[in-house]
């Protein structure tokens, strides 16, 4: 059952830092997609302009952006809420815990979906920069799928990060996770960009790069298939799992 009070409590204890982060963060977009121009050279490409923005923002950059994102979330609008009680004006009602957690899970997930609409808005906007004659259908369509597959790596994240703060009581652990998933992601995208090794290539199968890097996306053949195949089999377990994890655990309201 939607529990409309509790979305709006969701929406409201979110808005400064939802809305700080997505300020910056399309701000940024917009300036590195309108700086390539410079970047790609005097006769630059539709090709060559997507390629410097994809290293630019879907990058490192990204990723930390997206970690910060999903991690704060979570931790504002579950972990402190257990912490300081606040929870306990939900739970003591004829709510369940599992409804409780299900319309916080599904209010955030819908913020990083508006999140992700913006990120779409920008690109298209940010299209125009680019010649006409160096455009295509194809090139545009495959930076549209990029933002999609990104979000649907800051919901994977998301619900890690939910997972932890279902399931455990200190708050450091769902702080340290998200860390040091983005710390090991972001040192086998180094190590691998540096040695150049295709031996070293399965890093990029198993890091959350999966989920914004545009040579392993838009290949056109199996491997573009693995972050929807890791959104579809893995994302609800997860769920499943904070929920089940939720409800039995003890706390202390």
């Amino acid at each position: 059952m939607i529990n409309f009070n509790l979305i709006k409590r969701v929406f409201k204890t979110s808005k400064s830092i939802y809305l700080s982060i997505l300020a910056v963060s399309l701000f940024l977009m917009a300036v590195s997609f309108f700086s390539t121009g410079k970047l790609a050279g005097e006769n630059p490409t539709a090709q060559s302009y997507l390629e410097t923005y994809n290293k630019i923002y879907f990058g490192t950059f990204g990723l930390i952006f997206t970690s910060a994102l999903a991690a704060l979330l979570i931790l504002i609008n579950l972990t402190k809420e257990i912490d300081n009680c606040s929870l306990s004006i939900y739970l003591v009602s004829d709510k369940s815990r599992t409804n409780v957690l299900l319309n916080k899970y599904f209010s955030i997930f819908a913020m990083l979906f508006a999140y992700a609409i913006l990120q779409i808005i920008v690109l298209v906007i940010g299209f125009n920069v680019i010649p006409e004659k160096y455009r295509s259908w194809e090139s545009d369509t495959k930076e549209i799928n990029l933002v999609f597959t990104y979000f649907l790596g800051t919901i994977f994240l998301m619900t890690l990060n939910f997972l932890f703060a279902a399931l455990f009581n200190n708050k450091n652990i769902v702080i340290f996770s998200i860390a040091f998933i983005s710390t090991v992601s972001t040192l086998m995208r180094i190590v691998y960009s540096i040695s150049g090794s295709k031996d070293l290539e399965f890093f990029t199968y198993i890091s959350t790069y999966v989920f914004s890097n545009d040579d392993l996306i838009n290949k056109n053949n199996w491997s573009s298939l693995i972050p929807y195949a890791v959104w579809i089999f893995v994302v609800p377990p997860l769920i499943y799992g904070s929920v089940v994890g939720f409800n039995k655990r003890n706390l202390y309201l």
